[in-house]
């Protein structure tokens, strides 16, 4: 199973070895942090646009999102974070790492009008020319 998700690949004597996705995974703890940030948050919401958009429209209300319908919360993202202290780890962790992949993103003020009320910076990524 584990092949066909191309996290290993068996060699020539037959035995299982990393590939160059599952050796980033086993051995760099930034990367391996991330990808679990994805795979808890980022997936689950992608996956309740629809259902956001068809449950508000077009909506401004920070509590009307596809993140609210995928955690099963009514509270805007920032104050999750603030009440979750585990995701907020979390989110603060990725933080350097997005920097790191993503040459020209620079750290700054995210949508000033979002009451953040969080200590730390926020990503803000510039598209790239």
């Amino acid at each position: 199973m584990a092949i066909t998700y191309d996290l290993l690949f068996e060699d020539e004597a037959g035995l299982l070895s990393h590939n160059r996705n599952s050796l980033l995974l086993a051995t760099n703890a930034s990367f391996a942090n991330w990808a679990r940030f994805m795979t808890n948050y980022s997936l689950p919401t992608a996956l309740k646009f629809a259902d956001a958009t068809s449950k508000w429209g077009l909506t401004t209300a920070k509590n009307e999102t596809a993140f609210q319908i995928a955690q099963g919360i009514e509270i805007p993202f920032f104050d999750y974070l603030r009440a979750d202290t585990k995701m907020n780890g979390k989110w603060h962790s990725i933080e350097p790492d997005l920097l790191a992949w993503r040459p020209g993103a620079v750290l700054g003020p995210f949508m000033p009008a979002l009451d953040r009320g969080l200590a730390s910076p926020v990503l803000v990524l510039r598209p790239l020319l």
